[in-house]
């Protein structure tokens, strides 16, 4: 049950990556440009935004809701990151945290990795989104 979990999480993490085309790195820009609560980054996914607060080795995603900026509990919640690093490939499941999802994995560095993130609401909503590493957009 749990190979055919990281399974699906890998074909929707690696949909999620190919779906971005080279506008979505403007995108990109211009989400990271934005001030996140919680001094991590966002990305837009449906209505809502999805917060990443990445750290060497733990993950940890805030959800807010895109019109209001209210935060979204998080605590009914599941979800997992695909951690993609010097050609390595890492599943890290969040797991509620009080309000947050939060994961650990053995990536030494989040600030070089490309990051999908999946998360599923507890109404069945499910929100996904991309961060790529900083450095390759200049």
């Amino acid at each position: 049950m749990k190979r055919a979990r990281y399974h699906w999480l890998s074909a929707m993490a690696l949909a999620c990556i190919a779906s971005y085309a080279p506008a979505h790195g403007d995108m990109e820009k211009i989400q990271d440009a934005l001030s996140a609560p919680n001094g991590g980054r966002l990305r837009l996914s449906g209505q809502y935004y999805i917060e990443l607060v990445a750290q060497p080795r733990q993950l940890t995603v805030h959800a807010m809701h895109a019109d209001t900026k209210a935060p979204v509990d998080l605590a009914q919640a599941s979800g997992a990151a695909i951690v993609l690093l010097d050609g390595k490939k890492e599943v890290v499941d969040l797991a509620p945290a009080g309000t947050q999802l939060t994961g650990e994995g053995q990536f030494a560095s989040a600030e070089n990795a490309t990051i999908a993130v999946l998360v599923k609401l507890a109404d069945g909503t499910q929100l996904s989104g991309k961060f790529s590493p900083r450095n390759d957009r200049h």
